[in-house]
């Protein structure tokens, strides 16, 4: 036997002790962490430990965040759901709030400003009713969605009206004599159709 095979038999005899040394003590993993064999597992290691600390600094930063911002949330959800109770009685000058809320909802998040239906929900969360609260939410952002919808585009009717009845005043202002030409051929085509 040369000298090549006593050295590889004796190297190989030894891995599978090292081996099966690990396999019985369960450790060959924390062992890899602990002591790295190379550079690289290092710097692994080194990428794992700081993703871990970022994760939990970034936990806490974000329960206190939502800590801080509950109270904002619950102060524009309330007024989401006055700006709704009170749609009518301000003759839809409400429906200005409710669109800006949405809009900055989408901007900000849930974080200060709930989803439409999630307004209705507070007293539910608080008597500990969850299902029933995630229930209603979404029925009510269901409902409030179409509502909002067809409350703008009654708006929309309502602004392109006003624009057509201020676009005939100031035709009759800028040319009355044109205007009560047009008025006449009116009238009289009416007169004409009726007999």
């Amino acid at each position: 036997m040369g000298l090549d095979d006593r050295l590889l038999n004796s190297s190989s005899d030894r891995a599978g002790a090292l081996n099966e040394a690990k396999r019985e003590s369960g450790d060959d993993q924390n062992q890899n962490t602990e002591a790295p064999l190379s550079l690289r597992e290092a710097v692994q290691a080194e990428k794992r430990k700081q993703v871990i600390s970022d994760a939990k600094k970034e936990g806490k930063m974000s329960g206190a965040i939502n800590q801080a911002a509950a109270p904002m949330r619950k102060g524009t959800s309330r007024l989401l759901r006055q700006a709704w109770l009170h749609l009518i009685d301000s003759w839809g000058f409400t429906l200005i709030w409710i669109n800006i809320h949405v809009f900055l909802g989408t901007i900000f998040g849930e974080r200060f400003f709930c989803k439409l239906g999630a307004e209705w929900m507070d007293n539910n969360i608080q008597s500990a009713n969850m299902e029933a609260a995630k229930k209603l939410g979404d029925k009510g952002r269901i409902a409030e969605g179409a509502g909002l919808a067809c409350c703008n585009l009654g708006c929309l009717f309502i602004i392109i009206s006003a624009l057509a009845i201020a676009g005939a005043v100031i035709g009759v202002i800028d040319n009355p004599l044109r205007a009560l030409i047009a008025l006449l051929k009116g009238v009289f085509t009416g007169w004409t159709q009726w007999e």
